[in-house]
């Protein structure tokens, strides 16, 4: 029954709309009705149910409660769609001229970023953040430690503004929100929406081809 009734509300706006557009198809005929009848009560009773109808469609939308139809002051916020990644079906390097000595020395020179020195520059340009994280090998020291180090840099090293972390690991996550509240919680998998809410999931990261328009909406 709720079901139907739900129903209902979000098909109300458009079956209101069908009946205008009928009584308008019928507006034609019924004048003509009106105006061949030479008996007043004939002429009373083609144009009154007509009438009747008409000033129910016309004020029906007072009464109207649809998902449908919302002021602008009671809609939520737009969600912020961003790209990052690049397009993983492109290859830049296939067909790229060589590069110069000049270039091919510069490239040479160029060291490796740390994830703090990553970290450092997303604060100063006050740039989200967001990254794969993967337990270490067997014997690496920071095996069953690795989350906690990772938040040691995070909060304490890097002095990266809370709110710029996209925290995608799913692993710990209760853990992370405990210790690190600021983080942003962002889920990499279409999960549901009461496993969203129960982890405080506030982004998304899919990939794009694997959805459909209705999953975006």
């Amino acid at each position: 029954m709720q079901l139907f009734c739900l129903s209902q509300q979000i098909t109300a706006p458009f079956l209101h709309l069908g009946a205008i557009l009928v009584m308008t198809i019928l507006a034609w005929p019924v004048a003509l009705h009106f105006f061949r009848m030479r008996n007043k009560v004939m002429q009373v009773l083609i144009l009154t149910p007509y009438l009747c109808v008409l000033l129910f469609l016309l004020f029906i939308p007072l009464g109207m409660h649809s998902p449908c139809i919302r002021n602008n002051g009671t809609l939520g916020p737009k969600p912020d769609l961003i790209g990052h990644r690049g397009a993983p079906m492109k290859k830049p390097f296939f067909g790229m001229p060589t590069l110069s000595k000049n270039d091919q020395k510069w490239a040479m020179d160029q060291k490796i970023f740390k994830f703090i020195d990553f970290l450092k520059l997303a604060e100063e340009k006050k740039k989200y953040v967001i990254f794969d994280v993967y337990r270490p090998p067997k014997y690496h020291p920071y095996r069953n430690t690795y989350i906690q180090r990772l938040l040691e840099v995070l909060q304490n090293e890097s002095g990266i503004t809370p709110n710029l972390v996209l925290w995608l690991h799913n692993p710990g996550r209760h853990y992370v929100l405990d210790k690190a509240p600021g983080f942003q919680q962002t889920a990499g998998n279409e999960e549901s929406i009461g496993d969203l809410q129960s982890k405080n999931i506030v982004k998304l990261n899919l990939d794009y081809r694997k959805l459909a328009s209705i999953d975006i909406r």
